[in-house]
C-alpha cells in the first residue's frame, strides 16, 4: 500500500523520515482544519488541529471509508511534497516547522525535477506565505513559488505520488532547535534593517481578544500590566497580529528590552540581537515546557533571558474554549514584578 523512503536531512546527521504514497486522494472538508488522505478504500489519516494521526505516523490506525468523493475531483500527475505544520494558523509552528520542510523540499527537487509543493490555502494568507518564502529564499523565491499547488476547500485532489515529510523539529518535545533552523533565521534576519535601537517594549495580547482569537491565553489583568509597563518603565506597547513578518523581525531586532508572556510570538526571540534582555512573564502551564527551550535558545544567541513566575491560574473562572489553551490566569503582584524587571535591566 505504501513505501517508506529515507532521505538525508538538512543537517546531514540523521535521516529525515517520509511516507511516499501512490495513487492517493486528498479530501478537503468545509471545516478548514481538517484534511483527510485516502488510500484505496481506507483513510490513511486525518490531519487536524493538534490531533494528527499523520504527524504521529501511526500507520495502523486506518478508518473504513464511508464517504463518496464529490464531483470536484481533479488530478495532479506530478509528484507532490506536502508542506504542513502541526497546529495550523499558529505562528510559532509555521516558522519552526514549515521553513525547514521548505528547505527539505528544495533539496528533494534537485533530485525530483517535476516535484510540486502542496500547501493549504487557509494556513496563513497567501501574502504571508509569499513574504516568509521571500525572506528566506531570496532569488530562489520565484522558482519555488511557481511550483506551489494550494489545496482549496471542497476541491478534492487525486495525486499519483505524495511525499509526506516527518516533522523534523517537534516543538516542544526536544530541548533545542536544530542548527539548520538557526541558519534559516539568520538568513531572514539579515534581510531586515532597523532604524535606531529603542529601549523597551511589551508584546501585548490584546489583539487576540479584539479578534476573538481561539488562542488568546486569557490573562485577566493584562490591562493593568500594560498601564504599569507604560507608567513605570516608559516602554512601548505593541500588538503583533496585524504586522507582517518583516515588521515582526524588525521589532525584535530593534528593542534592547522585550517583555512578553508565553505564546507563539516567543519564537521571535531568535531574531533578537546579542545582549537583548528578554523578560518572560511565565504562564503557569506553558512556561513549564517552553521556558527551558527558550533558555537554550537564549544561551546560543547570547540573549539575556529572565523569567518572572508571578502567574496564577484562576480555577474559579471556566475556560472559554473548554480546554487548557484559554484557562484564565493572572499576575499576582504586578508592582513587585515590575521592580524585579527594573533590577534586571542592564
Amino acid at each position: 500500500m505504501f513505501d517508506i523512503s529515507f532521505h538525508t536531512n538538512v543537517d546531514n546527521k540523521k535521516q529525515l523520515f517520509s511516507y511516499v504514497l501512490d495513487d492517493v486522494i486528498i479530501v478537503r472538508k468545509d471545516y478548514p482544519q481538517i484534511l483527510k488522505i485516502k488510500k484505496d478504500n481506507y483513510d490513511f489519516s486525518y490531519l487536524t488541529l493538534r490531533n494528527s494521526v499523520l504527524n504521529n505516523y501511526d500507520i495502523h490506525k486506518y478508518i473504513k471509508d464511508d464517504e463518496v468523493i464529490n464531483e470536484n475531483l481533479y488530478f495532479i500527475e506530478n509528484p507532490c511534497f506536502l508542506l504542513f505544520d502541526d497546529y495550523f494558523r499558529n505562528y510559532l509552528h509555521y516558522i519552526v516547522e514549515s521553513l525547514l520542510k521548505l528547505k527539505y523540499f528544495i533539496l528533494l527537487k534537485k533530485e525530483i525535477k517535476d516535484l510540486k509543493l502542496l500547501m493549504f490555502d487557509y494556513v496563513y494568507d497567501v501574502d504571508f506565505i509569499k513574504e516568509s518564502f521571500k525572506l528566506y529564499l531570496g532569488d530562489e523565491f520565484e522558482d519555488v513559488y511557481k511550483n506551489i499547488i494550494f489545496i482549496t476547500t471542497n476541491n478534492n485532489i487525486k495525486i499519483n505520488r505524495l511525499l509526506i515529510p516527518n516533522k523534523y523539529y517537534l516543538w516542544p518535545d526536544t530541548g533545542e532547535l536544530p542548527e539548520s533552523l538557526y541558519d534559516v533565521f539568520n538568513v531572514m534576519s539579515s534581510k531586515v534593517n532597523i532604524d535606531t535601537k529603542k529601549n523597551g517594549v511589551y508584546i501585548s495580547r490584546q489583539d487576540t481578544i479584539k479578534r476573538n482569537w481561539w488562542h488568546n491565553r486569557n490573562l485577566q489583568n493584562e490591562i493593568q500590566l500594560i498601564e504599569s509597563v507604560k507608567n513605570e518603565l516608559n516602554y512601548d506597547i505593541i500588538e503583533l497580529m496585524d504586522l507582517n513578518l518583516h515588521d515582526k523581525i524588525k521589532i525584535f531586532k530593534t528593542y534592547k528590552n522585550i517583555i512578553q508572556t508565553n505564546g507563539a510570538s516567543m519564537i521571535n526571540l531568535v531574531f533578537c540581537e546579542k545582549n537583548t534582555n528578554f523578560h518572560m512573564i511565565t504562564h503557569p502551564i506553558y512556561g513549564e515546557w517552553s521556558n527551558p527551550i527558550l533558555r537554550n535558545m537564549s544561551y546560543k544567541l547570547n540573549v539575556n533571558f529572565y523569567e518572572y513566575n508571578y502567574g496564577k491560574i484562576d480555577v474559579n473562572i471556566p475556560s472559554k474554549c473548554g480546554n487548557r489553551d484559554n484557562v484564565p490566569w493572572e499576575i499576582t503582584d504586578i508592582s513587585n514584578m515590575i521592580r524585579e524587571i527594573k533590577n534586571n535591566i542592564i
